[in-house]
């Protein structure tokens, strides 16, 4: 799945950046954690859809997606 590998090279450039990157490396974490709450079986992630993406993620933490999170979110979207 392509969020998936996006995601995972995210994180990679992430950690890899010299930078201060807490903030992004957290977000990315969660994005994680909240994928891997869905059941893959009765879910299907949005492919072509930023917006469905975003309000899937959203309902799965619960609460609106933090700045760093949105924009993980949109980036390995694609």
């Amino acid at each position: 799945m392509m969020i998936k590998l996006n995601l995972l090279l995210a994180e990679f450039l992430a950690i890899d950046d010299d930078s201060n990157n807490k903030g992004r490396i957290k977000a990315i974490k969660k994005i994680k954690e909240l994928l891997a709450e869905i059941d893959f079986t009765a879910e299907k992630i949005p492919s072509h859809d930023i917006e469905r993406f975003v309000r899937l993620l959203t309902s799965l933490k619960g609460e609106p997606l933090n700045k760093d999170e949105l924009q993980v979110a949109v980036e390995i979207f694609g």
